[in-house]
């Protein structure tokens, strides 16, 4: 691969395009007691609500549904949903903007699309919100279910599944990530990695090996052809 032969660029959501490296801890806090209310449980100590929000490990979330009684799969739904719900209002009220370099997106011919470990809901809300639908082809975040989550990035699903709907070909297609499991995850879908540098990882050594490390967005004029 020539360094202007992209056809197709995909690019990961928080810290890539959005303000944020991911959704913070206190919003799937309050996501979790939400959710646990809504499945009438009156009461729940702040120890089981931090297990029930913790993002990174669903066999605690497990668990702690079995303690209370409730459906692990109920709960996650109605998690994500609240989650959504709460992340969302945050972006509507500005705590949460676009980098200003995804402005210089509209310069590329590449197809582009958008591949995020974030809830599809809050993808969706963040292409409306910001008025992305002429500017990306496709969008996926993960779906409202526990093996939605399982998939996240480093696993490639996600990425396979826009690579197929894009209709483009994978010897030709970048990923931009921020994080080293972007990296992973594009390695596992065979095609080429950015890993892109902001101000939350700017001094994180990698130990993964991505085709190319960007500053900025813009810096992909020279790796894409130009309107």
């Amino acid at each position: 691969m020539t360094e202007s032969e992209y056809t197709s660029i995909v690019f990961d959501l928080d810290g890539v395009l959005v303000e944020g490296a991911h959704t913070v801890p206190s919003v799937y806090r309050r996501a979790a007691a939400d959710a646990v209310a809504e499945l009438g449980v009156e009461s729940v100590s702040d120890e089981a609500v931090v297990k029930l929000g913790d993002p990174d490990d669903i066999e605690l979330v497990r668990n702690q549904c079995e303690r209370l009684a409730i459906d692990s799969d109920a709960f996650w739904r109605e998690r994500e949903a609240a989650a959504s719900a709460i992340e969302n209002e945050q972006i509507r009220r500005g705590h949460r903007m676009l980098y200003d370099d995804v402005f210089a997106l509209s310069e590329l011919e590449a197809t582009l699309g958008i591949v995020s470990n974030n809830r599809q809901a809050t993808v969706e809300f963040v292409v409306d919100w910001f008025d992305l639908e002429d500017r990306f082809d496709a969008w996926f975040g993960r779906t409202d279910t526990i093996e939605g989550f399982e998939r996240m990035k480093p696993d490639p699903h996600y990425i396979d599944r826009a690579l197929e709907q894009l209709d483009v070909n994978p010897e030709e297609t970048l990923y931009v990530g921020d994080r080293e499991s972007d990296v992973e995850a594009a390695r596992k879908a065979a095609i080429d990695a950015a890993y892109l540098r902001r101000s939350h990882n700017d001094t994180i050594e990698l130990t993964a090996d991505p085709d190319h490390i960007l500053s900025g967005l813009d810096e992909l004029a020279a790796l894409a052809a130009k309107k």
